[in-house]
Order: structure tokens, then sequence, then C-alpha cells
């Protein structure tokens, strides 16, 4: 396991950890504890960048033939777009360039994980994670990562985020979903109802396709833990959602409904909602209804889930 411990007020930390067994290399990313992390946090400005998809790219030739003839049938056909918008602050903590070495912290990442991948005999598969800040630093690295070879040619990266604030905007949720339709990239957004940093920064600005942002991925959504018998909890199971392609109108009435104004817990709650040890209850507690009541999400894994919901909504947000 190796950390990085250098210009700790500064830069991001982040931890590297490596399964042999398994042969899965784990990045970590921390949440905000100091100040330089809560001033890009907060710095929610819009930032627009090159497109890492390659220009030639409108069906990665990874991807298979099915995967591009549901793309194809639900009306997903990828249009590159030359720029990507994304959350300003995240996008300087990952890549601002350091005046002494001219490199980012995603080089520094990135050579990392393939000294290990290497090290390993280059069969691993890489995963990354994070809570919070943690959690859009993770989005942001999958997303760039995933047009790598060197780390999607073992299977797709895949990204386990924990209360994670909006990444990016349409262009950018565009491109990922591309990135998934690939095989190079699988994200599980987990965050906690009523948790008020999920729904951050607020958004209900205009843009050309409706909000401004636009979460990626597959949502899941833990349910608050109910202190009654199990047997009265049968509407409590995660929700699982997944956003594809929307009109103009749809984007901006997802976006009234997940105002942040509408998913504010009790004030004093609020830190609370937001706390990891909070999502691993609920976790545990989603898990344990889903088996009492043999829920299908009780058998299903992250790839069952892209298999059945890739481009469409896979569960209701109520069952």
């Amino acid at each position: 396991m190796q950390q990085q411990t250098k210009n700790l007020p500064k830069d991001l930390i982040y931890v590297i950890t490596v399964d042999t067994e398994k042969r899965i290399v784990m990045l970590a990313f921390r949440g905000c504890v100091t100040k330089a992390d809560w001033n890009h946090s907060f710095d929610a400005k819009w930032k627009k960048v090159r497109n890492p998809i390659p220009e030639s790219s409108s069906f990665s030739s990874s991807a298979t033939s099915s995967s591009r003839r549901n793309s194809i049938n639900n009306g997903d056909v990828y249009k590159r777009p030359q720029t990507i918008k994304v959350h300003r602050g995240f996008h300087r903590y990952l890549f601002r360039r350091r005046k002494d070495t001219g490199t980012c912290k995603y080089d520094e990442i990135c050579t990392k994980l393939h000294e290990y991948s290497t090290a390993m005999g280059g069969d691993c598969l890489i995963h990354a994670t994070g809570h919070s800040l943690g959690g859009a630093l993770a989005t942001l690295f999958g997303f760039y990562a995933s047009t790598d070879e060197r780390f999607t040619k073992n299977g797709p990266i895949r990204v386990i985020n924990f209360g994670s604030p909006y990444v990016g905007g349409h262009a950018f949720a565009a491109s990922f979903r591309h990135q998934e339709r690939s095989s190079k990239v699988q994200l599980a957004r987990i965050h906690n109802a009523r948790d008020a940093v999920t729904h951050l920064p607020f958004n209900m600005t205009l843009s050309k396709k409706g909000s401004k942002f636009q979460h990626v991925g597959i949502g899941v959504e833990l349910p608050r833990v109910k202190k009654v018998p199990l047997y009265w909890c049968s509407r409590r199971y995660p929700s699982i959602t997944y956003v594809g392609d929307e009109s103009y109108f749809a984007s901006y009435w997802r976006a009234i409904k997940n105002n942040v104004v509408f998913h504010l817990p009790l004030p004093w709650k609020i830190k609370f909602v937001h706390k990891l040890f909070e999502h691993h209850k609920r976790l545990v507690y989603g898990r344990t209804i889903c088996l009492e009541k043999k829920h299908p999400l009780s058998e299903m894994s992250l790839d069952d889930i892209y298999k059945e919901s890739l481009g469409k909504q896979l569960f209701s947000r109520r069952h």
C-alpha cells in the first residue's frame, strides 16, 4: 500500500492498495479535510476542457456487438463533442500542473497504477472509490482513465463512490455513457436518501440541454434505517436509477425534482446523513431487507444491473 504524503495542505490525498488474490488494484480518494479540499469543492464554476475520448471513437473496437445494437436501438448513437464541461474545482485538483515538476496528480496516479499493475503481471482490474469530494474525484478519474488502454484491457474500470456531488454537464454525461456502452467504465453512485451534498452544486441554472449538471452511472439510493420490524419495511429497498439521453424539458424537470431544497434533512442531521458510516449502516440495512424479502437486488451484481439497465431505468424510485 502506498499513500501520497507530500504537501498535505495543498494536494489531494489518495491511497492505492493491491489485492493479489482478486487481481485488483484499488485507488481511493479522501474526502474533505483540509482548507484546500473545501476550497476546491466550493469552486463550482464550469470548466470547459478537451474531450479525452479519441476523435475516431463512435464505438470502441472492444465494445460488444450487443452493446452496439442496444445503443442504436435506444437512439443513443454517440456524437463526440470536442469539449466537455466539468466542475472546475474537481478538475483543477486532479489536473493542476505543479510548477516544479510540470506534472499533475492524474499523471502521478496513472504512473503508480501502471507500475503496480505491471508488477502483478498486467492482468489485473482497476477500481476507484471515494466519499464526498473523494467520490467526485473517483468519478472524474474513472472517466479519464477509461480512455487509457493500459487500464481497460482486462475489463472496465469500476468506480464505487459514496455521497458524491455533481461532477459534469450533459456533454460529460453523454461521453461517460459512451464509455459505459463501450465496456470501458462502470460506476455505482451510492448515496443516502435526504443527503443534500449529492444534490449540489445548486442545479437550477438552464443550459442548452436543460439543467446545468447531470449525474452519471448507476444511482443507488439507500433508504433511511427504520426502527421497526422488517416485515413492515417491504417498500424500503434501495432504489436503482439510470439516466440516459433526455429531452430539454425532461432534464430540467429532473433537476427540479432533485433540487437540494426538496432533499434537505432536518438541519441538525445534514452532516450526519452525509457521513460514510451512515452509508455503511444503510447498505447493511438495505441488504438485509432484500435478503429477507428475496428481492432480485439481493442476487444482482453491478454487471447484472448494467446488462439490464444500460440506457434505461431498471427500477422505478418506488417498488
